[in-house]
């Protein structure tokens, strides 16, 4: 549940999941990464976004960082966070029914171009490799 309503994980196409704390000191290079790509025009990956505050977190803090889409939150971290060992800001790309396709951070170099590489797989056909529910 978030301040637009809530969201269900997994959805019925794959989409990119964004699981941060705001707060979190060692999260702020992964912070400041995403606000940069989100201030050169941020990323086109076809699939849904979803951000998702561990805890919850202030609107105006979300949107600062390009956060605030589909923002929803996990307030125990008992939905998607612990179950899935989430620590610090990690992107998530995930198919159709819930399996990871990569992890990743926006501070790591290459992030755009990976997420953007497993949103195109998963959208460009039904070829799946074993991975993570």
């Amino acid at each position: 549940q978030g301040p637009g309503g809530p969201v269900t994980l997994p959805m019925s196409t794959p989409a990119v999941i964004q699981v941060w704390l705001q707060g979190c000191q060692d999260c702020m290079p992964a912070f400041e990464a995403s606000k940069a790509l989100e201030a050169r025009g941020g990323m086109d990956v076809g699939l849904p976004v979803v951000n998702v505050a561990y805890g919850s977190a202030s609107t105006s803090w979300a949107q600062e960082f390009g956060l605030d889409q589909r923002l929803v939150f996990d307030p125990s971290g008992g939905a998607l966070v612990r179950p899935l060992g989430i620590g610090t800001f990690t992107t998530l790309v995930i198919d159709e029914q819930g399996y990871v396709r990569l992890r990743d951070r926006p501070d790591n170099a290459g992030y755009a171009e990976r997420v953007t590489g497993a949103a195109r797989a998963l959208l460009s056909g039904p070829a799946r490799t074993t991975t993570t529910p």
